[in-house]
This record gives C-alpha cells, sequence and structure tokens, in this order.
C-alpha cells in the first residue's frame, strides 16, 4: 500500500524558469548568429563582381601618405586646445545634444555648434594640404615618382612597413 501513495516522477524537465531561460539563450544565440550572417553577406554582396569598397577621400590618402612624426603633429593640431582629438569630439557631441534639448529650442545655437565644427575640420584639412605640398616640394623627380607609384598601385593609400618609412624620405 505504500506504494501506491506515492507519486511517480513525470515531470523530468527541471523547473520552468530553467526552460524559460533556455530558450530566451537560444533565441539570443540566433539573433547574434542571424546578424553576423547578414552582415557577412551584405558586405560579401558589395564587394562581389569587381565592385571593391570606394577609395578614401582624398584628404585620408594625403594623410596616410605623410610620415608618421608629420601626423602625429597634425593629429595634435587638431585637438586644439583639448588634451586629446577625442576629448573635443565628446565636447562637440555635448554641445550638439545641449543646443537640441535647450528649451526653448534655437536653431541658430545648433548651427553655431556645427560652424565651429566645420572650421575645425577646415583648419585641420588645410594644415594638411599645405604639410604635404611642403613635402612633395621637397623631393626629387624620383622621390616623387616612386610616391606616385605607391599612391596609383594602392587606391587605399595604406603604405605599411618600408614603403610608408619611404614616403617621408
Amino acid at each position: 500500500m505504500s506504494q501506491d501513495n506515492v507519486k511517480p516522477n513525470t515531470s523530468s524537465k527541471g523547473p520552468r524558469w530553467v526552460r524559460i531561460l533556455l530558450v530566451m539563450s537560444l533565441a539570443l544565440n540566433l539573433a547574434v548568429i542571424g546578424t553576423l550572417a547578414g552582415t557577412a553577406y551584405r558586405v560579401k554582396d558589395r564587394w562581389a563582381a569587381g565592385k571593391p569598397p570606394p577609395p578614401p577621400s582624398l584628404s585620408v590618402t594625403l594623410y596616410r601618405a605623410l610620415d608618421r612624426e608629420t601626423r602625429h603633429r597634425l593629429f595634435q593640431s587638431a585637438a586644439g586646445g583639448h588634451p586629446n582629438i577625442r576629448a573635443l569630439r565628446e565636447a562637440d557631441r555635448q554641445a550638439l545634444f545641449a543646443t537640441l534639448q535647450a528649451d526653448p529650442f534655437e536653431v541658430d545655437a545648433v548651427a553655431r555648434v556645427l560652424d565651429e565644427q566645420v572650421q575645425r575640420q577646415y583648419q585641420f584639412r588645410e594644415k594638411l594640404r599645405q604639410s604635404w605640398l611642403d613635402q612633395v616640394a621637397g623631393m626629387s623627380d624620383d622621390e616623387r615618382a616612386k610616391m606616385l607609384e605607391r599612391l596609383q598601385r594602392d587606391p587605399r593609400g595604406s603604405f605599411k612597413g618600408k614603403e610608408r618609412s619611404q614616403a617621408s624620405d
């Protein structure tokens, strides 16, 4: 009779919250895998059939062609009075956010924040242009020909290792 009162253990699945957690974990894993696969598929389609990514802007190409010391100096000058360029960019973002949240909203204040940033970009590009021209002006015909060959061979402008150091000679 003692066996009649014992309920058989038919639930071997475990607590309900564990099952819910496992389903949520599976859903999250599938979402991550789907995102990665979708990104890879889009990138593959863009670069398929001879469609490489577009070359960088001319400013980026010129910047990468400069020697390391000149690039570092330009980068530091772009930060202005801030300790580093990241701090400056964050200050720009916070200024923009503050003007967008202001009550009353003033579109002229937003325009001033954007104008300041555009002016700093222009000053940086002007310094870049002048530094690059100074470097090119000091090159011999052979050095300029070598630099031109590197620029034409690698439209991405990524001079690596010795080739970059040669670009500064």
